[in-house]
């Protein structure tokens, strides 16, 4: 038998056997179908030439998976050879054999591996939906924030560390606090004096600035003798101290130039260059003065006894001219301004003569020189006017003496006696005989301007 028909055959029969095929069953009998039946069992269990092909078609149509090889013309006229094997006992010619079952050509995956491995489902499964869920779904739990937790925490540590630093630093928390001690000072000023505005010099104060604590003086009156209190408080501690005002100050006492005719009297509260009625004045020698007046003319110094009302006592001299002719009036002659070095004032030097009442309008043989600063700047000005009432005294460009302030004009003006001799080797004894005389010399001749003023 040829093996190569049969197995196109098989194949033919195995992958395109229609079921609808019409055969009929009176051309197979009943012995065929037995005689069929038993060729077709091996009771040996040993594989019949025809199993054998049937097994290499059943591998060959799995190679060829889904693949459907053309029918023969002659399917069914050789269909007496399917069963044609050596161990059939009988050969069936021209007659369709009984419809049996085709087995696929190709393989069904769910009968070679029911249980497909995990990850795979089973083609029939494909397309089905999935059981519905009527548990609701649970909420993926948040992350936690390392970073910002991180960076909470530094911040909270920057916090702690730098409270720590101020804390240590810039408070007093961690010491000990000591207690506020003040110490009072009983203090004395003299009368007229200014009083202290440095709360040290009231009280020692411990345990706390001495910007915590206030001063007050109100009550103390510089003005007058007496005992006065003031208070210092520091918070909670209020204490009180005393300030006595006595007057160990010096009497000071400022005399003028007093002018005197031979023969005339003179009182001892004349030589006062101002009016205090709390001052008592008389002379420490009363005879000296007395033989001075009747005596020659000139200039002297006498000595005066000054007595306050709190019973201070000073002595000071002054200074007393006799004349022999009453004065008439004084001529003074001025030169022209000129500037200061470092000062904003202008000065004025002028000469001053005594005219007497001799019927000639002669010259009395007293002189002064004068010098005047009028000042443009007022800040000097009362700087010069304080250092006066401080030492009674003031230095302007080198010149000390007797000195007045003009506060309208802020001008000051010192002058000084100017001794006849002095005078005469000057301007010479022809040019000061008398007023006509002298006020030609100092307009024409040396350029001053020239004032006549009236003695009072």
């Amino acid at each position: 038998m040829n093996d190569n028909g049969n197995n196109n055959l098989n194949g033919t029969i195995l992958g395109n056997v229609d079921n609808n095929q019409n055969l009929t069953t009176s051309s197979i009998s009943n012995d065929d179908v037995e005689t069929l039946d038993s060729g077709m069992v091996n009771t040996n269990n040993t594989m019949t030439d025809s199993q054998m092909s049937n097994q290499n078609l059943s591998s060959q149509s799995q190679n060829t998976f889904f693949t459907n090889p053309p029918i023969s013309d002659n399917v069914i006229s050789n269909q007496s050879g399917i069963n044609e094997t050596p161990h059939s006992p009988a050969t069936i010619v021209n007659e369709v054999p009984p419809i049996i079952e085709p087995t696929p050509a190709y393989t069904n995956l769910q009968n070679i591996n029911p249980n497909p491995m995990p990850g795979f489902e089973a083609p029939g499964t494909i397309g089905t939906t999935p059981p519905i869920s009527f548990e609701p779904e649970k909420k993926p739990k948040k992350k936690s924030n390392k970073i910002l937790f991180i960076i909470i925490v530094l911040v909270a540590l920057a916090a702690v560390g730098f409270g720590t630093y101020y804390v240590l630093n810039y408070t007093d928390l961690l010491e000990e606090k000591e207690q506020v001690t003040v110490t009072i000072k009983d203090l004395q000023y003299n009368l007229g004096d200014s009083l202290s505005a440095n709360i040290n010099d009231y009280a020692a104060i411990s345990g706390t600035d001495t910007r915590n604590c206030s001063l007050n003086t109100t009550n103390v009156n510089v003005n007058a003798l007496g005992i006065y209190e003031y208070t210092i408080t520091c918070g909670d501690i209020v204490k009180t101290g005393k300030v006595t005002i006595v007057d160990n100050t010096k009497l000071v006492v400022e005399t003028k130039v007093v002018y005197k005719v031979k023969g005339d009297t003179i009182e001892a509260s004349e030589f006062a260059k101002e009016t205090d009625e709390t001052l008592t004045f008389e002379f420490v020698e009363p005879e000296v003065v007395n033989n001075l007046l009747a005596g020659d003319a000139g200039n002297y110094t006498i000595k005066l006894r000054v007595t306050s009302q709190n019973n201070k006592v000073a002595e000071v001299e002054a200074s007393l001219i006799v004349t022999e002719y009453a004065i008439k009036g004084y001529y003074t002659c001025s030169s022209e301004g000129q500037n200061i070095t470092d000062s904003s004032a202008v000065m004025t030097v002028s000469e001053q003569f005594a005219i007497v009442n001799d019927g000639n309008n002669g010259y009395g043989k007293i002189a002064y020189e004068i010098y005047s600063f009028k000042f443009s700047d007022e800040t000097e000005y009362t700087s010069y006017l304080a250092s006066y009432k401080t030492d009674n005294s003031i230095t302007i460009n080198n010149i000390t003496g007797d000195t007045e302030f003009n506060d309208e004009t802020l001008t000051i003006t010192i002058t000084n006696p100017k001794a006849n001799d002095l005078v005469i080797s000057e301007y010479g004894e022809t040019n000061m005989e008398k007023y006509q005389t002298i006020r030609e010399y100092f307009t024409n001749i040396l350029g001053y301007t020239c004032v006549y003023r009236v003695q009072e």
